[in-house]
């Protein structure tokens, strides 16, 4: 009699390649010039990745950016501004209506990031597709203020205006990451927790600050120091059956 036996790629005992989809959690602290214009930053996306069985990866992706605290006043000239560099700053503006419409100034931007890295089990005898990792890569970073005008009833901050107020910076950086990913052989509990680090190389793409008459020419140094957390979810096949003899 010739009996077949089926065996699957298991994460538990074996070094398998396999795709990932991570839904990505980092709250940055910002530094340089970075720490000059917002507060703390958070950042929110999805990133996809491919894992070779020498537990080498490369993953790609974008996130959105998002702060509470502006700490650079702008729109002086339209605007009375309160608070303070601490707390942020929101502002006043006269309405169509004459009267007086608070205006929030919050951080709003993106990162798309793509990074390659290493995977070192904690030891031979854990599941080996699991461990300490480091990663290096490159990303694409954009910032600027967001003005929310309530029902946008502020003529001098209509949608096209608030361009020569918002500060819009861009440009590359280079980033790098270390910490835990962890895989579940039973595909049920999947994490990535770590320290996420980037040095961004931007510059302002507004031709003229309008509350200035200025263009703030040079490049800016924008700094970010991020705890990253991901949930994911792995994509992999099971292994071919395979017959055997008594």
């Amino acid at each position: 009699m010739l009996p077949l036996s089926a065996q699957e790629k298991s994460m538990r005992d074996s070094l398998i390649s396999f795709g990932t989809l991570n839904i990505d959690v980092v709250f940055n602290a910002p530094g340089d010039d970075l720490a000059k214009r917002f507060g703390n930053l958070a950042c929110l996306g999805a990133t996809m990745g491919y894992k070779l069985k020498n537990n080498f990866y490369l993953e790609g992706g974008a996130r959105l950016v998002f702060g509470s605290r502006v700490k650079e006043p702008v729109a002086t000239n339209v605007m009375t501004l309160y608070g303070n560099v601490n707390q942020g700053y929101s502002g006043t503006a006269t309405g169509a209506d004459g009267r007086q419409s608070t205006v929030r100034m919050q951080a709003r931007g993106m990162q798309i990031p793509i990074y390659f890295g290493k995977i070192l089990p904690f030891s031979k005898k854990m599941n080996p597709n699991s461990g300490l990792y480091f990663n290096v890569g490159t990303q694409v970073f954009q910032h600027r203020i967001w003005l929310e005008v309530p029902a946008n009833n502020v003529p001098a901050l209509d949608k096209d205006k608030r361009k020569g107020y918002d500060r819009l910076c861009n440009g590359m950086g280079v980033m790098e990451g270390f910490g835990i990913r962890y895989h579940s052989s039973k595909r049920l509990f999947n994490v990535h927790l770590g320290i996420e680090i980037s040095q961004n190389f931007t510059a302002n793409r507004r031709t003229v600050n309008v509350d200035t008459g200025l263009h703030d020419s040079g490049t800016r140094l924008d700094l970010l120091w991020g705890i990253r957390a991901a949930w994911v979810v792995p994509i992999y096949k099971t292994s071919p059956e395979k017959a055997y003899y008594n």
